[in-house]
């Protein structure tokens, strides 16, 4: 053993000096018996002085190539190996890698060392675990299939267990048989959510994908995708240039989500891949029967994809050059789903690639056309807002909702739009709290934040299902969340929630949820005839803030987004104060949902790149990369500081900031009057109707009172702005 440790020692010094030493060093050594230890090594080595001499080579190297021992030949055999740096040649059926590495003595070159490694075995052993990979693959495609085949069978029965359980439930039934039947339904739910799950992923792994068609119009749809994949490209030396054929129908009936896909996951890849130079998308078409052939090319200046590569690509959870491209995400699906998705609509997709030059995908596929009138110029097409309505399509007065969740300023935000319908808000800043409301109050629903400190929405939302009491148990309980992901809604009815709702919150969303979740005799369809302050000629611009985006989340509406701008502002200088105390105290947990909150909101105005760099921070939290940030989280807090000082600016010139002057009448309040407004003050407050309220005391206001009174009254408004309405409730009570 110990005569093995010494050779070993010795090789290495001696490798050492070969690869990284000086001239003398290696002349030193080449005199010492310790040289034939370089005879043992496996690879051959090579040493040449600066003028391309042979200085050393041992006896591997000459097996190799014998034609060093030729005088004659030696000068050719050298040149040859230096050309061939980092490849590989084929030598009497072996395979030689060739590593040139140069040395010097002082900064002086003094020649170089050359390292012959034999890598015939190392890729005969590669082959041999693709060999076996293949057969696993084809092993997991069979296990797919039958998962997908029973998943189906089973989903059927299933579906009567619960169904029943439901109809027993509508009956007049005791106590214990309720329990037990919704103990059977819960567990039916649950393991229905499991098949569901089996089932989506054979579906992918098969190709048994469903198609629901709907009236489309491409180019709006073009439109909408390429705005997005710009903002990927922002902070990249890259241009999107996109061309639609100005004679394309308008209008195509097929699967719009499916059309999506493909063009996304297509030019995601190229955004991914690209960093300098353009990416081009040309949308050609022609007619074919009573179809429309559309014709898509995309070309990138990226890395390219290596010759050998193509023939996989498409295949399930490739990609190329795993090496090269190892820091860029995906799974290698993308591509393989987007396959399918075109052979599924009587089409083809292929690739031309130059390695380090760019790629080209070009694809076909079949639609219907819903309405043949021209798209016209590209350039010129306007995606339209949402037609959601300046005020809700109904009112709910008697509507009553918790809304939980430990950031202020989201709980504003709902608010925001539930005022819209006239609903009535209550709110819980904590699980624990949300618990504590729910066995004091009457809810008709409860909007539940998935993250919270302590007790999550999850969690909070679990002890409601497993409640004592019957109407606590049985409230709907919807979802919001800033994680929306495929699965989400399976994941979050498996946990007892009804519906989820993803941030940033659209109005459309949420009025599906209400249409859906009330009950019925007290939604009450109105006019849109009311009138609120017109913001229509408010020009809003805001430093890297997408203004159209943001506006589009909020039905287009500039007063209602300048309100949620609002809001933002309120709550901002505190939020700001929360993450930097995190920060300083390492307190990463907390962070996590701090920066989680930001995302949310800033997505919610369009400010992606802030939201993109809050969801950054986030993960790296979640990821315990906490040098992360202690490196980039005073960065984010700058950028949020920035943020709100731009949004004040936009605040201001739209007149929302400036305060208002409150004039004193000259008439005193008796003391029957002044009480009779106190009682329907706190009757507003026991309604939680929060604009009432404050118009409430902005009247009071009005009358010259004492300081002392003026002072609790201003207490109470600022408690009613924040939905503490048990604190306004108290202050007023107090001075009744």
């Amino acid at each position: 053993m110990l005569i093995t440790a010494v050779i070993a020692f010795a090789a290495g010094v001696i490798l050492t000096a070969l690869i990284t030493g000086t001239a003398a060093v290696i002349k030193r050594r080449s005199r010492l018996p310790l040289s034939g230890i370089v005879e043992t090594i496996r690879d051959g080595l090579i040493v040449t002085d600066e003028r391309g001499e042979l200085i050393y080579a041992n006896e591997k190297a000459r097996q190799v190539f014998p034609d060093l021992s030729d005088d004659g030949k030696r000068p050719e055999v050298l040149e040859m190996l230096k050309d061939n740096d980092g490849k590989e040649l084929e030598i009497e059926g072996r395979q030689q890698e060739i590593s040139v590495i140069p040395f010097y003595e002082k900064q002086t070159y003094m020649g170089v060392t050359i390292r012959i490694t034999d890598k015939t075995d190392e890729h005969e052993a590669t082959r041999s675990l693709i060999e076996l990979k293949e057969e696993a693959e084809e092993a997991n495609r069979a296990k797919t299939l039958f998962l997908a085949n029973m998943s189906h069978e089973i989903r059927t029965p299933m579906n009567a267990i619960i169904g029943m359980s439901e109809l027993i439930l509508s009956d007049n039934i005791n106590s214990n048989v309720e329990e037990n039947a919704r103990n059977i339904r819960s567990a039916g739910n649950t393991l229905l959510s499991i098949i569901n799950g089996i089932l989506d992923f054979s579906k992918i792994e098969t190709g048994r994908l469903e198609s629901q068609e709907t009236d489309y119009n491409l180019g709006l749809l073009i439109k909408d995708i390429s705005n997005m994949i710009v903002l990927r490209l922002k902070g990249k030396n890259v241009e999107l240039i996109v061309h639609v054929k100005e004679s394309m129908p308008s209008v195509f009936t097929g699967d719009e989500t499916q059309i999506r896909q493909i063009y996304t996951n297509i030019l995601t890849n190229a955004a991914k891949y690209t960093s300098r130079g353009y990416i081009r998308l040309n949308v050609d078409w022609e007619p074919h029967a009573d179809m429309a052939l559309i014709k898509v090319s995309i070309e990138d200046t990226g890395s390219g994809i290596k010759e050998e590569s193509i023939p996989t690509l498409f295949d399930s959870f490739q990609r190329a050059d795993m090496i090269k491209n190892r820091t860029i995400e995906g799974t290698g699906l993308g591509l393989a789903i987007v396959k399918r998705l075109v052979e599924g609509m009587g089409g083809k997709i292929s690739v031309k690639s130059i390695y380090g030059i760019g790629s080209v995908f070009s694809f076909h596929y079949y639609q219907k056309v819903a309405d043949a009138s021209p798209i016209g110029n590209y350039d010129y097409l306007k995606a339209t807002a949402p037609a959601e309505a300046e005020k809700g399509s109904f009112i709910a007065p008697l509507g009553k909702i918790l809304v939980v969740d430990d950031n202020i300023t989201n709980i504003k935000v709902a608010q925001g739009i539930l005022n819209m319908y006239q609903v009535r808000v209550d709110t819980a800043l904590s699980g624990k709290e949300c618990l504590e409301k729910l066995e004091k109050n009457n809810y008709h629903m409860v909007l539940m934040d998935q993250m919270m400190p302590d007790m999550d929405g999850i969690e909070t939302t679990e002890l409601i299902r497993n409640h004592k009491e019957h109407g606590i148990r049985n409230i709907p309980v919807i979802a919001v969340t800033a994680n929306a992901i495929n699965g989400t809604r399976e994941m979050f009815m498996q946990h007892g929630f009804q519906e989820y709702i993803s941030k940033p919150i659209s109005i459309s969303s949420m009025e599906a949820v209400l249409l859906e979740f009330l009950p019925p005799e007290i939604i009450h369809h109105v006019d849109r005839s009311e009138e609120e302050m017109d913001y229509s000629d408010v020009v809003i611009e805001i430093p890297n803030v997408d203004v159209e985006a943001g506006l589009k989340n909020y039905g287009g509406n500039k007063g209602r987004y300048l309100q949620i701008l609002k809001y933002i502002y309120d709550d901002g200088s505190s939020h700001v104060q929360r993450i930097k105390d995190c920060l300083d105290t390492e307190n990463y947990s907390r962070y996590i949902f701090e920066v989680h909150a930001l995302k949310g909101l800033m997505a919610g105005i369009g400010a992606t790149q802030l939201a993109e760099l809050a969801r950054l921070q986030e993960y790296a939290g979640r990821d315990g990369k906490v040098q992360v940030i202690k490196s980039e989280g005073s960065f984010l807090v700058s950028m949020y500081e920035k943020m709100l000082d731009n949004i004040k600016s936009t605040l201001n010139d739209a007149g929302m900031l400036r305060e208002e002057i409150i004039q004193i009448r000259e008439e005193k309040l008796s003391a029957e009057e002044f009480s009779y407004m106190l009682h329907e003050l706190m009757g507003s407050l026991e309604l939680l109707e929060q604009s009432e309220a404050a118009r409430k005391i902005d009247n009071l206001l009005t009358y010259p009172l004492g300081a002392a009174i003026r002072r609790q009254l201003l207490e109470a408004k600022r408690a009613v702005e924040d939905f503490e309405y048990d604190d306004a409730l108290e202050l007023v009570r107090a001075l009744y």
